[in-house]
């Protein structure tokens, strides 16, 4: 895997990677860093990290579709963005309860989240999901 695939990897399956200073830090579900997630990640760290600090906050979210389908979705501005986005995009067919259960998987598996902004980001995005949920 490459460094921005390593990203989304880790995302994806609830691993936390954060950077400080020249260090690489792993949280989260550790379960998902498999050998060949960490062979990758040291051959890439640099890259990894640099992404990390350089790049804009994004979200990747996976969503599934009542009926089957789904994916992820990447977004710049954050989860509620995302969340936003999905729901225009798919209405009531979005699976609100695959989204809800990430959220809760999340939670558990990264919080706490020491960047305040990246906590209230994810309590509006899961306030809107509830909002939404309440609609259908």
């Amino acid at each position: 895997m490459n460094a921005a695939q390593l990203i989304d990897y880790a995302t994806s399956t609830g691993l936390l990677l954060s950077v400080k200073g020249d260090v690489l830090k792993l949280s989260g579900n550790r379960v998902a860093a498999n050998d060949a997630f960490i062979r990758d990640l040291r051959q890439h760290k640099a890259e990894v990290i640099d992404i990390l600090v350089h790049q804009p906050v994004r979200a990747v979210l996976p969503y599934a579709l009542h009926g089957g389908g789904g994916g992820q979705i990447i977004d710049p501005d954050g989860l509620l963005s995302a969340v936003t986005e999905l729901h225009q995009r798919y209405g009531k067919r979005l699976d609100l309860e695959h989204l809800a259960a990430w959220f809760e998987q999340r939670v558990t598996l990264v919080w706490p989240v020491s960047d305040r902004w990246q906590v209230e980001q994810e309590r509006k995005a899961l306030a809107a999901l509830k909002s939404m949920e309440k609609r259908q």
